[in-house]
């Protein structure tokens, strides 16, 4: 498949990256503080890893070369939704599959775009892919972001200077690029349970 506007074969640019995507370390995290400890030592060179589906992608692209380490955080227990005090929490490994069914967002008419943001992704991704990994890439072209915008969404942010609450309109400077700190992680992302258009 060739992109006629820059006459690049996609499929050959998947086999054959220009450079090669090769972490020399991989940290399955126990903890926060283990997430925490590891990007702050490595910096620029270590990205975290949920469902690991926009790395994927763009090492494939050859677009990490600088990427050195991986943090896993699968053992976190950040697979959850859930209602709290009138705000909808949602761990940063939940799967995207997630949000299509469940009745937080089904019963309020204000949440039907995250649903459908969500079902719009394909069905090989949705169980993979985490709310956070989609949120937290840059990417203009995934269709979660403005979903969650548009409730008003903040992300909690934790890193070696603590925790942080930052809200989604104001996260991405450009593309790629996000309010994210080298050593910082998200754990979890916030919307409030009950929009006005409920």
């Amino acid at each position: 498949m060739t992109n006629p506007q820059v006459g690049i074969n996609m499929g050959e640019v998947y086999k054959f990256p220009s450079v090669q995507f090769r972490p020399d370390e991989y940290l399955r995290a126990k903890n926060v503080s283990e997430v925490v400890d590891f990007l702050k030592k490595h910096g620029e060179e270590a990205r975290v890893v949920g469902g690991g589906v926009t790395l994927h992608e763009l090492g494939a692209l050859g677009l990490l070369s600088r990427v050195k380490k991986l943090v896993d955080i699968q053992q976190l227990s950040l697979d959850y939704i859930r209602e709290e005090s009138g705000v909808i929490k949602i761990g940063a490994s939940t799967p995207i599959r997630k949000i299509v069914d469940h009745e937080s967002f089904r019963r309020c008419p204000g949440f039907r775009a995250l649903g459908e943001a969500a079902d719009f992704v394909p069905v090989q991704v949705l169980n993979v892919a985490t709310v956070a990994g989609a949120l937290c890439t840059g990417l203009p072209i995934l269709s979660l972001p403005p979903a969650f915008l548009a409730v008003d969404a903040k992300l909690k942010c934790v890193g070696s200077e603590g925790e942080r609450m930052a809200p989604l309109d104001g996260f991405y400077i450009d593309y790629f690029l996000t309010d994210l700190k080298s050593d910082e992680f998200v754990t979890e992302i916030e919307i409030p349970a009950a929009p006005a258009r409920c």
